[in-house]
This record gives C-alpha cells, structure tokens and sequence, in this order.
C-alpha cells in the first residue's frame, strides 16, 4: 500500500537504484564488484571451515603445545583465527560468517547485474555490524553464558563479558537485556538491508488472511446449513399453502378469430426481386444477394387491364390469393394453471436477503419484488453509504445463502438510489414460454419488418422480438440441452407465420440431417434443405 509504515520510516536520500540509460555494469562497479566477491567467497569458505573444525587442544591464543597433529582444516592459520575469534566473541563469531556470506551475495548482484543493492551507506553498515556483533556477544553472556563449554572462554567472549558485566552493575540483568536486545535488533536491520516493520506487516498481513479465510469457511458452512434448512422450511410452507388453499375457477380462455387476408389489389405487377435467407444449425447469417435468375421473377407482359376487371386473374396472384397465412391457432396453447411464485414466496426471499445482507454488514432494504416467468427482480434500496459494489463482492455468498446456483446485481436501475438483485424462481415456478404467446401478441402483429423474429419474454413476462433485417449478425450458442435448436425454429417459424413463399425464400443447411428435415416440404425454400457442406459452400 502506498501508505505503509514501513515506507514512512524509509531513510530519505537512500534507496536502491540500477544504473540509468544502460543495461551493462559500468567498468568501475565491475571492478569493484569483482573483487568484493572474491573477498567474500574467501573468507566465506575460510571462516566457515576455520569455526566449523575449531578443536580446544589445537594450539592459539588460549592453548599453547606442540602436538604434530592439528584439527583445523586450515591448519595452523585456522586454528589460531578460530581461537581468537571465539576469544573476542564467543557464539557470536558465526555473525562474521553470515555478514560474509551476505556481502558475497550482494556483490553478486553488483557485479552481475550493476546494482547497489543497499539502502545505507557502507561506512553506516560497518558501524551496525560492529554494533550487532558487541550487542550479541552480551546477549550471549547475559542469558546463555551456560553454553561455553567448548569455547576457550565464556558464551559471549571477552567483549561480551566486558560489556555484560557494565551493564549489570549499571542497571541490572532484565534492563540489561533489554537495551542489547533492541541494539541488536535494529544493527541487525541496518547491517542485512532488513526492514522489521516491513516484516511485521508481513506477518500481519498473513495472519489476517489466514483468519478471514477460516471466517469464510465458517460463514460458508452456517449459510450452507442455513440455505438447507430455509429451503426445507420455505417447501414445507408452501405444500401447506398449497394444501389448505381453496381450489379457484379460471374463467375460459378467449380465442381470437383468425383474419383473412384482404384480397390483391388492381395495380401493375412490378418485378420482384427477393434475396434469401440462408439459415444453418446453429447460426443465422445475413442475406446472400442470389444469382439472378434463380430469384427474379419478370414478368414481361402487362397484365391486360380489361381482364382484370372481368375478374380474371393472372397466374401469379391466383397463387398469392391462394396461400393463407397461418394464424397463433396452429400452435399450442399456454395452461389455464400454469406455476408462479407466489406472494408468501417471495415476502420470505425478500426477508431472507436483508438478513444476509446484514450479515455482511450490508444495510440495504428491499422495496419491492418483479415477478417474472423465470427470475424475479428485486428492487433494493442500498444504506446511506453503501457502494454497490460491496453487494457485488457478496454476490456469491448471497447466492449460495439463498440455495441458488447465482443470481444477478444490477447496479444500474431507473431509480438512482437502488439495485436490482435477479434471482433463479424456484423449479415448480418457472413458467414455460410457448411461441403462441409471442406469434399471437401485438408486438409480433405490429412489427413492420417480414423479418421479425419471436426471441420470448424478457424479465417483466413482455414478449421480445428482433427485427433480423437489423441484426445481421446473429449468433445463437449454449451448451448441450440448453435450447438452441428451440430458438432456431422458432426464429423460422417466425417468419413463416408473417411472409407467403413468393415473399420470403430459405435455404435452409443442416449437415446433422436430423434438426431441418420437418421444414424440407415447405413451399418457402429456395432449394431443398441442403446436408453436404461441399454443397452448403
């Protein structure tokens, strides 16, 4: 985050910087580099070695004789570095070896790839060091000097012991400890480029991920539970309602009376010229301008103005007079009964949504509810500062609390100061779409386009159609069983419903052979329903 502690206490004027304007190393951070790391690595391998084989009766500073044999793998040397280090400085001798160890992996990263990898300066990092090692070397005697017996003097050596023993006349052991530990603590930071806040954090950070995702197991689980059980007890309400409601009398169902067509008008026949419709399993495409002579119906003599008048009727129009429009009658028709939520329904998701809501300390009213043959609506009414996008961030929780698979926030409703949350109606109230109900509606009537297409009902129970004329690219896609070949014929039979053969021509591709062989005897296509894809292109 861009306001971190641990970005507030950086040093100012001190960072970690590349070179800029080039990718390669200058010559001098090279040279610098290189020779930082061989040091490094030296007295790496040297000091590790020289601690790691340190034996008391080697000879040093602390042990003088004249045994042949020496158990420092460095021999001499070795075992006289190793006893003086441990002299001065007791356990605290292997910080020497991780402070050489860390600067061989920096002056890698100097020589490699030209960086400075240090926010403090050298001569301050020196200092630190020498700090951290006097700070642990006290520790050592203050708390653990019980550990010095293969050591040629105590756990802390004698800097430790110096130091250790001022401080204990001076202020005591715990106050003792306490100043060391911190002097420690924050040398040890300077030394290793290691910020502890940006650990603390860290830490921080970790442990409040971790008990928010168990706080998210545990909600999880209570609304699973809950979900069952109010699912259980919403079913058990409603087959009592439904048990102790009294039987209703539906009133018959009006049957509109089919129009008949108005009969051809006295007027010169004009030539046609009609492109077709090409439609395949799956997919709608736009119209295909046809070769000419497969469409152009011409007509080249004029129709004799006194035969129309007798009432003799030229070919043509005695097909066009002949061909009647089918009527929504042919289709079948909606129940008299069919399913809808009902009121006791919907008032317990409406309750039940505020009550998750609150647990996520969502304040949020519902004000009213849409019922819809598939979903219904509900119209919330978020808290005074509430953003909607908290009630997107508990989308899925909110789902699964309610016992269904997802629902819907839209955040963008008429009223400013509301929501809409659509939810799945439970399986025995979802109504069935039947294509009567949109053939036989006024909106499909009304539609001036020969290319209306019945899509079904929108949220409100509206029926909805398209004008395809207007949408040429039409893709219709889904997964197995979920409607396409519905949707496609009842696109098709759209059109036969509104246009005579002479006004609309198909053709019609179907390489499964199975999903366009009802329509292969309708007068409307313009070749018979074509199965080769050779053929098709």
């Amino acid at each position: 985050m861009s306001n971190s502690i641990s970005q507030s206490f950086q040093p100012s004027g001190i960072e970690v910087f590349r070179r800029k304007g080039k990718d390669e190393p200058s010559n001098v951070s090279k040279i610098y580099g290189s020779v930082l790391f061989v040091l490094s690595l030296a007295g790496t391998v040297f000091l590790t070695l020289s601690l790691a084989t340190f034996s008391g009766m080697d000879p040093g500073f602390s042990m003088a004789n004249s045994f042949s044999r020496i158990s420092n793998v460095f021999g001499v040397a070795g075992a006289w570095v190793a006893d003086l280090l441990y002299l001065l400085f007791g356990w605290s001798a292997w910080l020497l070896v991780a402070g050489a160890l860390f600067t061989l992996i920096r002056s890698g990263q100097m020589f490699f790839n030209g960086i400075y990898p240090y926010k403090y300066p050298n001569g301050l990092r020196v200092v630190a060091f020498f700090l951290l090692i006097v700070a642990s070397s006290t520790l050592f005697f203050l708390r653990l000097h019980s550990f010095s017996s293969d050591l040629p003097g105590t756990s802390g050596g004698a800097i430790g012991s110096a130091v250790g023993t001022v401080l204990l006349t001076a202020v005591g052991l715990n106050i003792s400890t306490v100043i060391v530990a911190v002097l420690a603590v924050l040398s040890f930071g300077i030394f290793f480029n290691f910020s502890w806040i940006e650990l603390m954090e860290s830490i921080g950070k970790g442990c409040e991920s971790v008990l928010m995702r168990l706080r998210k197991t545990q909600e999880t689980k209570e609304d699973e539970e809950e979900g069952i059980a109010q699912r259980k007890l919403r079913e058990e309400k409603l087959s009592h309602n439904r048990e102790t409601a009294p039987a209703k009398k539906v009133a018959p169902r009006k049957v509109p009376v089919p129009s008949i067509p108005n009969k051809v008008e006295r007027s010169s026949i004009r030539e046609i010229k009609k492109d077709p419709i090409i439609i395949t399993h799956h997919s709608v495409t736009e119209p295909i301008p046809p070769e000419p002579e497969q469409t152009k119906l011409q007509f080249e003599e004029t129709p004799n103005t006194d035969a129309l008048l007798a009432g003799q009727v030229p070919p043509e129009q005695e097909q066009k007079e002949d061909f009647v429009l089918p009527t929504s009658n042919l289709l079948e028709v909606p129940p008299y009964d069919r399913p809808q939520i009902s009121e006791e329904e919907v008032t317990f998701t409406s309750d039940r949504i505020e009550h998750i809501l609150a647990t996520y300390k969502i304040k949020a009213k519902v004000l009213s509810a849409m019922r819809g043959p598939v979903i219904t609506r509900f119209k919330v009414q978020p808290g005074v500062g509430i953003q909607s996008s908290r009630f997107v961030k508990v989308s899925k929780d909110l789902a699964r609390g309610l016992g269904q698979p997802s629902i819907r926030v839209i955040e963008n409703l008429r009223e400013v100061d509301c929501l809409g949350l659509e939810v799945p109606n439970p399986p025995g109230a979802v109504q069935m779409i039947y294509l009567s109900e949109i053939i036989g509606s006024n909106t499909f009537k009304l539609g001036k386009s020969n290319l209306t297409l019945a899509l079904g009902k929108n949220v409100q129970g509206d029926p909805v159609t398209i004008d395809l004329g207007k949408a040429p690219h039409l893709l219709v896609a889904g997964t197995t069983g979920s409607g396409k070949s519905v949707g496609i014929n009842a696109m098709i039979l759209s059109m036969l419903f509104k246009n005579t053969p002479d006004e609309l021509k198909l053709i019609l591709i179907d390489p499964k052979e199975v999903e366009f062989a009802p329509y292969e005897k309708i007068p409307h296509l313009l070749t018979p329903v074509i199965t080769d894809m050779i053929q098709a292109a």
